[in-house]
């Protein structure tokens, strides 16, 4: 039965995301004027060990973006020198990260499979995000999911993303995407109000956000994505509870619910 259901998140998660991505590049449209950000060729005086482009996969698709003071991450950029582009940061869920491997993240057969990092290294992922967003993919070493990290830990490796990548983004613009325990905490930093949307896949929270986290997400776009069946997190007292909730603080117009019966 699980082997099943697993099988069938894979295919839903291929079929979504042309449908999210295509909402993330209506909601970044409007651009807004950044400044104080480096320009792409000063990088060649970061260090090697801040940013490890000679680090690729056989491809040539992704790279490693390394900060020493938090986490890697699979990087992606398009090739055709657009600069301001979004950014969406993916987030992955629970895990055996006992290899230590962050190509994992890129393995389109592995457990992460099916996922946008997977995607993007198989090219398999829409056009969309291949030519008009940088992919930003922490991957958490240190432990099964990023759930049980500082969060504090987490925005530091985005930060210093933002700060390497200069005018290649537009750090007004950026998205999060996560998945299972990666959702939960997605949601847990839009609270920041650091990020212009979300999406989440198989939210996994059972219980109702404070009335501070609901007040702190007004107004911020966010889609929902979970399938009725999950044996994981159940729906009724996960996904279900959190657009219930979110929709009761005036936000009907900015939140969508995908929910897979």
């Amino acid at each position: 039965m699980i082997k099943l259901y697993n099988e069938r998140v894979k295919r839903e998660r291929c079929s979504l995301f042309s449908l999210f991505l295509a909402w993330m590049l209506i909601r970044s449209s409007t651009s807004l004027t950044t400044s104080n950000i480096i320009s792409r060729r000063d990088l060649v005086w970061i260090p090697s060990t801040s940013l490890l482009l000679g680090n690729q996969s056989p491809s040539n698709i992704q790279t490693i973006l390394a900060d020493p003071n938090s986490y890697s991450s699979l990087l992606y950029e398009p090739s055709n020198n657009k600069r301001d582009l979004p950014l969406i940061v993916f987030l992955h869920g629970a895990g055996d990260n006992s290899k230590n491997d962050i190509w994992d993240l890129a393995d389109i057969n592995g457990q992460y499979g099916r996922l946008l990092p997977s995607l993007i290294e198989s090219n398999q992922a829409p056009s969309i995000v291949m030519n008009d967003f940088v992919v930003l993919s922490p991957y958490c070493s240190s432990g099964k999911s990023f759930y049980d990290e500082p969060r504090s830990k987490l925005l530091s490796c985005i930060q210093h993303a933002i700060d390497t990548l200069g005018t290649t983004i537009d750090p007004s613009r950026i998205f999060l995407m996560g998945f299972s325990d990666g959702a939960t905490l997605s949601v847990e930093l839009l609270t920041t109000r650091r990020f212009r949307a979300g999406v989440v896949c198989s939210y996994g929270f059972t219980g109702t956000l404070p009335k501070f986290a609901l007040e702190r997400l007004e107004k911020i776009p966010l889609w929902v994505f979970h399938s009725a069946d999950d044996v994981i997190f159940p729906i009724a007292q996960t996904s279900d509870v959190l657009v219930r909730t979110l929709k009761e603080q005036k936000n009907s117009n900015v939140i969508k619910y995908s929910r897979f019966d």
